[in-house]
């Protein structure tokens, strides 16, 4: 039996990230918080043109999903470090 080995891309570099930051502030449908038909269609349009455009400059085949999975997983880090700090400032002025 032939077994189908998943392989893992490579995690991206910190220049990697700061391209795909750079494209994404290109792109700014993308933050906007609408989400009606029309809008989801141009993020949908968005991201797969963000995805071509890193593939295209860092060689990295990454599909739509994965550069999309990206940017929220960097939001939510961001959220849960503004959140850490906030608290530490809390207990500072108490």
């Amino acid at each position: 039996m032939a077994e189908q080995q998943n392989i893992k891309a490579k995690p991206l570099v910190k220049d990697s990230i700061i391209l795909l930051l750079d494209m994404i502030i290109k792109h700014p449908v993308i933050t906007t918080k609408a989400t009606n038909a029309t809008n989801n269609k141009l993020k949908e349009e968005a991201w797969k043109a963000i995805a071509q455009e890193f593939s295209a400059v860092t060689g990295d085949m990454r599909r739509p999903e994965q550069v999309r999975l990206k940017w929220e997983n960097l939001k939510k880090s961001a959220r849960k470090r503004s959140a850490f700090i906030r608290q530490n400032n809390l207990k500072v002025s108490i």
